[in-house]
């Protein structure tokens, strides 16, 4: 006999607070699914902005076939870049002769273009807030892939910045390796054949390249040190970064032959954005490798225009809108009609990459600086001044001694627009800057209120020397 009553079972009320309190999430069962090629593509983006690619990509995208899980994968700058890489995966429907049925994502938000899917008549499946494991396929892809990428990384003991091509690496492996799903590898599925194996190598082992012969001379060495980073998907050719620091191998350069029957000069080709030469310290190993090419840099932009054609126009558009942003914060200039008898200065855009010790980019810089070379002494300045030492550095000085004395720890800051508080007594006007002239008053120019870069006055501290 029980010593607890039994209760009504029907009272649902009576267990309110149970269900309420000790509610849990039911086990998600193994789907198994008879899709055909394309029916389903399975796509997630991760996310490493901590720490940016050789290419400074900070993102990745996959996008993997249900049927055979074949996969593609694409590094990003930026997550608005993840539906223009799916239009770009998008043309395997030409090559497997089927439609894309459904694109199956979560709901981050890079896919929302209703108007685009529905143009295409792919159905875009966004999965339940909070529940990963309805795109299973993709996330775990994504962890099968990182986990890869740090036992590459680790085992080569190459800095975390190769993540991007350890990335691409091993997605090249994964397809073609057999998985528990199927003992037919992905590649085999989707391609209809069996993939070669032989030419495999360790990633980040070190190889010699030979050069070619644009830049190769007839004395000196014949060949440059490398680290070998992967496989090009699309021609038979590795994937190598150069160790050397030796500028006879950087993109663009002209070889001179020895006079032959021509005496037409040699020049390199240019492979486009796909083939750049990264320049790190590194060693030596006598082992040389057939069907090998490294990389040209692409180089900094001289130009609004050129960096707007860059295939890095996210991180340009985003430093030249900061340094703008600064500017016009600080009031400058103001906008007036330009005076009669008065000529505008032109200005430009000064842009750089900053690249760390290992050859990979720090960041991207931009300075908007006037064409002071233009002034004309005693009308927009009367005198230069380019002090030998200033009370600053003395005190710098100071400051670095008591801290080896006490044996403190300093910090440094960079103040980017201590530049722009020196205020201005002469009237200097200078054209608006490319890419920011203000609709309805092209005509008008700027007119300086504080110091620019390229200025002959340098600032308040400096004038005060001026005209004296």
């Amino acid at each position: 006999m029980s010593l607890i009553p039994t209760s009504d079972m029907q009272n649902i009320e009576k267990f309110k607070t149970c269900m309420l309190t000790k509610i849990t999430r039911q086990p998600f069962k193994d789907v198994v699914r008879e899709s055909k090629v394309l029916d389903l593509i399975h796509s997630d983006l991760c996310d490493f902005h901590a720490t940016p690619s050789l290419g400074n990509k900070k993102y990745v995208v996959t996008f993997i076939d249900d049927a055979y899980r074949y996969c593609y994968i694409y590094l990003l700058h930026s997550k608005d870049e993840a539906l223009d890489k799916f239009k770009i995966y998008k043309q395997v429907e030409l090559h497997k002769n089927e439609l894309i049925k459904v694109l199956r994502t979560d709901r981050g938000g890079e896919y929302y273009d209703p108007v685009y899917f529905e143009s295409t008549g792919i159905i875009h499946q966004t999965i339940a807030p909070y529940t990963s494991q309805q795109n299973g396929v993709a996330e775990r892809k994504n962890r099968t892939l990182k986990e890869m990428v740090n036992s590459m990384l680790s085992y080569s003991g190459l800095s975390e910045g190769f993540w991007g091509e350890a990335m691409l690496t091993a997605c090249y492996i994964l397809n073609r390796t057999p998985n528990k799903r199927s003992k037919n590898t992905p590649y085999e599925l989707w391609c209809k054949n069996v993939p070669n194996l032989s030419y495999l190598k360790i990633w980040g082992c070190r190889e010699v390249v030979r050069l070619t012969e644009p830049k190769r001379k007839t004395l000196g060495e014949r060949g440059i040190d490398c680290i070998f980073i992967g496989y090009d998907e699309h021609s038979k050719a590795y994937r190598f970064y150069s160790t050397a620091q030796a500028e006879d191998v950087s993109g663009g350069a002209t070889f001179v032959p020895e006079p032959r029957k021509s005496t037409r000069a040699r020049k390199a080709k240019s492979f486009e954005f796909d083939f750049q030469l990264y320049l790190v310290e590194g060693t030596r190993n006598e082992t040389i490798s057939q069907h090998q090419y490294c990389f040209n840099i692409e180089e900094d932009p001289k130009t609004f225009s050129e960096a707007m054609a860059s295939r890095d126009v996210h991180f340009w558009k985003e430093v030249i809108h900061d340094e703008i942003d600064s500017i016009m914060h600080n009031n400058t200039w103001v906008l007036v009609d330009l005076p009669p008898g008065c000529k505008a200065l032109g200005c430009k855009w000064i842009l750089k990459r900053k690249m760390k010790v290992d050859g990979t980019i720090d960041k991207y810089k931009a300075r908007l600086v006037i064409q002071g070379f233009r002034q004309k002494e005693g009308i927009v300045f009367c005198n230069t001044y380019a002090p030998v030492s200033r009370i600053s550095t003395i005190r710098l000085l100071l400051l670095l001694a008591l801290t080896a004395i006490h044996n403190l720890v300093i910090h440094q800051m960079d103040v980017k627009i201590a530049f722009l508080n020196g205020d201005l007594d002469e009237e200097i006007y200078m054209k608006q800057p490319e890419g920011f002239v203000m609709p309805g008053n092209e005509h008008k120019v700027c007119k300086l209120k504080k110091s620019l870069y390229g200025l002959k006055q340098y600032n308040d501290f400096f004038n005060s020397f001026y005209c004296q």
